[in-house]
């Protein structure tokens, strides 16, 4: 997908939502009849949908493959795959246009609604009016800052310290404000299509 474009056609213009769900493996979500239905809206949306069975990501985590997602471009274009160099603001997209900046500079609303504070980095959701809501408490979030930035030169032992601190879902919160803050965004009486990015947890 080529973002680098200036104008969408006219009468191209449909309202888009794109919900991003992270770490959702596929093979917990309900996409037959048959075995444990764990996503029963999911199940239902398909019998209106398409299913895609083959799919690749550009990167192991979030910020590389939602990178990809949003400029059409390989981590090896847009650089930002390294967790330090993103971290430290040395990795950004640079000139690398963004899905927003494209369909914003076209007419359209755009927003994204996230908690994840890494989807703040180099520049991804340029173009985009960002709504991030954050924890009331982010003190495990400085503890293994300050942790993190005093292992820089054992990096095996911070990335060891990072997966135990992700792992136990520390700061997490519940997804349903992000929702309810994308609905209102999307039901906005206005005469511009939108775009909205709601990426859950």
């Amino acid at each position: 997908m080529n973002t680098n474009i200036n104008m969408i056609d006219s009468d191209w213009r449909s309202n888009i939502l794109l919900i991003s769900i992270d770490s959702l493996r596929g093979d917990a979500v309900s996409l037959s009849t048959s075995g444990k239905q764990t996503t029963p809206f999911i199940r239902r949306l398909i019998d209106d949908a398409k299913l895609f069975t083959n799919c690749f990501t550009h990167g192991i985590w979030t910020v590389p493959s939602h990178t990809s997602i949003f400029t059409g471009s390989y981590p090896t274009e847009h650089r930002l795959f390294d967790e330090d160099k993103i971290s430290s603001g040395a990795a950004s997209l640079g000139d690398i246009q963004t899905i927003f900046e494209t369909l914003e500079s076209s007419g359209y609303r755009t927003n994204a609604f996230y908690r994840l504070g890494w989807l703040s980095s180099g520049g991804i959701l340029n173009g985009a009016e960002t709504n991030r809501q954050q924890a009331d408490d982010n003190s495990g979030s400085r503890i293994l800052s300050k942790l993190t930035d005093g292992l820089r030169y054992f990096p095996r032992v911070k990335s060891f310290m990072r997966g135990i601190y992700r792992g136990s879902f520390c700061g997490h919160m519940a997804d349903e404000p992000l929702i309810h803050n994308c609905a209102n965004f999307i039901n906005k009486d206005s005469n511009e299509p939108f775009f909205a990015f709601l990426h859950l947890n």
